[in-house]
Formats: structure tokens, C-alpha cells, sequence
């Protein structure tokens, strides 16, 4: 298409169609222009039927200016607006806007349905490709999917010579393709634990029911058993062991008795018969507090653990009685009893 520009006023000389959408390179746009020299154009170009814009460089060779149009230039069909844009430094101006066509062609990028059957093979085979990676082959070549026969055959694009390259030839005695099997590794080079036992450094969890189970009896002071074990053997164990086994003679005495209004208090001793016969009775164990019926502790109305009545009773019995009164318990042939302390050292 020739153009002609004179000031701002373009003329289309002859046909305003440009070529076909998606030529590439073979359609030209010339003009000829009266500005002094020094001032470069560039077209700028809306297309209506995509409603997109777009800024075309031109060349500039004395008055005539010209440009070869690429697909990009021209991507679909219709009815283009152009105005030309010129600039000199920092000045521009502006042409008046003019029309020119592009005819429409048939585009093989638009969306087709259905997909045309070429595309189909294409993305079918691609898939299949995408299963069948190249492997590395015997003979020091790669082995690529042959489509048409469905097999494994030996290329023409040699292996890496390269030792570290990181490729796994071979491995356990298998070459080419080395698939895992059954044995290829231990529990232990993965992080695991045999089914045969090991050592597990951390702890275990288990979530949800999942749970240890233990089958056979402990062989060992440090196994662990099983509930089953355990129900089985529990009533065989000896209860005379266990009472033989305690202390002969335990003291139990109350000392240090201290009475208030509203309280008695005394701190309990329990201890073990000595060697030498005596019993160490330095170990308090705790403290009983015997409060009165409707006197609390804060002088309180409340309940207690003993009526007022049984709390005179206690108040009446001298102090050194109840510290002298200790008991003993006696462990005799499996048996035990409990006997005054006079009882035991007379």
C-alpha cells in the first residue's frame, strides 16, 4: 500500500488492502512525506475487530518512508484505523486518522471442534512418550520408544562417558533398565526396623487403635509381657511371701500432741524395729487433726469429725498417755497383729 503525506493529510494512492491476515514479510507500506529531514514516523494502528492497538516502526530514507509487515503486524482480518505519528526530538505530532483493510485468511491457531486429527495423534503420542522415558541401553547407547512398535530400541545418542554423571547402569547384577526387587535393601539401610528386631533411638507413636502386641512369654528381668501373661501368672504369686517379707515389728505412735478449743493434733510416727531392738521413730508421716463437731478451725459453725462429747473424752486423757500408748504391728507366720509396745518389750 503507498501512501502520500503532506503536513498532517494522508492520501491513499490506489487499493487500501494491505495483503492477508498472517502474511509474514511479503506486503509493504510506503509514503512519501514534504517534512524537513530530521523527523522520524511511526504508525500507530487500532484493529477494529479485535479492538486492539498496536505501533508499527517505519524507516526513513530522504522523503520516503517504508516498512515490511510481519504476521504480528497484521494477525487477523478486517478493517484497521492508521495514524501516523511524528516525532523530532522532543517534538511530535500527529497525521489525521485513515482506514485501510486486511483481508481475513483461515487460522489454524483458532480453537477447533473437535480437535483436528493431527493435534489428536500428536497429543496421544506425547503421552505415550511421557510413559516411556529414553533408559540407558546395553550397548553404551540410549534406548528410545519406538511409537509404531511399542518396544525399547537402541538409538544413535550415546551414553555419558562421564563416570559422575549419577546414571545407574547397573546394580545387584542387573544391567540396563534396573528396576527395585524384593532384597535390593535392608531395613536398616532405609531407617527401619527388621521384623527380626533392632534398636530404635527416638520414640514411638501410634496413632488412632494401632498398638504393640507382645506374643511371647519374657525371657528376661528387662522384657516386656502381655496382658495375657500377666491375668495367668498373677494368682500364682505366694501372698505369705509378700506379709513374710514385710518388717517383724512396725511402730506406729502418735506424739506430740497439742490441743486447742476447737482441735486436737497429734503428728503420726511409723517405724521399722532396729538391729538393736530399738525403733527409729525420727520420720513423721504426717499429722491427724481431729476437729470438733460445729467448731471450726476460723471459730465457724461447721461439721467435724467427731461430736464435742467424744472431743471432751480426748481432752480428758492426759497427753503422756496417748504419746506412751504407741502400737505395735507384728508380722508372725505369714500373719500379722496388733499389740501394745509393753507387750512387745516385756
Amino acid at each position: 500500500m503507498e501512501v502520500a503525506i503532506r503536513g498532517t493529510t494522508v492520501t491513499v494512492i490506489g487499493n487500501n488492502v494491505i495483503g492477508f491476515e498472517q502474511n509474514n514479510l511479503v506486503n509493504n507500506i510506503v509514503g512519501t512525506v514534504d517534512t524537513e529531514t530530521g523527523w522520524e514516523f511511526s504508525l500507530k494502528v487500532y484493529m477494529t475487530k479485535t479492538m486492539q492497538y498496536n505501533q508499527i516502526p517505519f524507516t526513513r530514507d530522504n522523503n520516503v518512508i517504508f516498512t515490511k509487515l510481519t504476521a504480528d503486524m497484521m494477525p487477523v482480518g478486517g478493517k484497521y484505523i492508521g495514524q501516523f505519528e511524528m516525532t523530532k526530538g522532543q517534538q511530535l505530532a500527529q497525521t489525521e486518522k485513515f482506514e485501510f483493510w486486511v483481508e481475513n485468511s483461515i487460522n489454524l491457531n483458532e480453537v477447533w471442534t473437535p480437535i483436528p486429527t493431527t493435534f489428536t495423534e500428536l497429543a496421544t503420542n506425547t503421552r505415550i512418550l511421557q510413559q516411556h522415558p529414553p533408559i540407558p541401553g546395553d550397548e553404551g547407547y540410549w534406548m528410545l520408544w519406538d511409537l509404531e512398535t511399542s518396544e525399547y530400541k537402541t538409538s544413535v545418542y550415546p551414553l555419558p562417558t562421564d563416570t559422575n554423571s549419577g546414571l545407574v547402569t547397573s546394580f545387584n547384577g542387573r544391567t540396563g533398565v534396573v528396576n527395585p526387587q524384593e532384597g535390593d535393601y535392608t531395613p536398616e539401610m532405609v531407617g527401619s526396623v527388621s521384623s527380626s528386631g533392632g534398636t530404635v533411638n527416638g520414640n514411638l507413636v501410634f496413632e488412632g487403635e494401632n498398638k504393640i502386641t507382645i506374643v511371647t512369654e519374657p525371657q528376661e528381668d528387662t522384657d516386656v509381657t502381655n496382658k495375657q501373661y500377666v491375668d495367668s501368672n498373677i494368682e500364682k504369686i505366694d501372698k505369705t511371701n509378700i506379709i513374710e517379707s514385710l518388717p517383724k515389728q512396725i511402730m506406729v505412735q502418735l506424739v506430740n500432741v497439742n490441743r486447742t478449743e476447737t482441735t486436737n493434733t497429734a503428728e503420726i510416727q511409723i517405724a521399722t524395729k532396729q538391729e538393736d531392738g530399738t525403733y527409729s521413730t525420727s520420720v513423721q508421716h504426717g499429722v491427724l487433726t481431729l476437729i470438733g463437731a460445729g467448731q471450726g478451725i476460723d471459730g465457724k459453725q461447721g461439721a467435724g469429725l467427731m461430736i464435742l462429747a467424744d472431743k471432751n473424752k480426748l481432752d480428758g486423757i492426759p497427753t503422756p498417755t496417748i504419746e506412751d500408748n504407741g502400737k505395735i504391728l507384728v508380722v508372725e507366720n505369714g500373719k500379722y497383729s496388733l499389740k501394745n509396745l509393753n507387750e512387745i518389750q516385756g
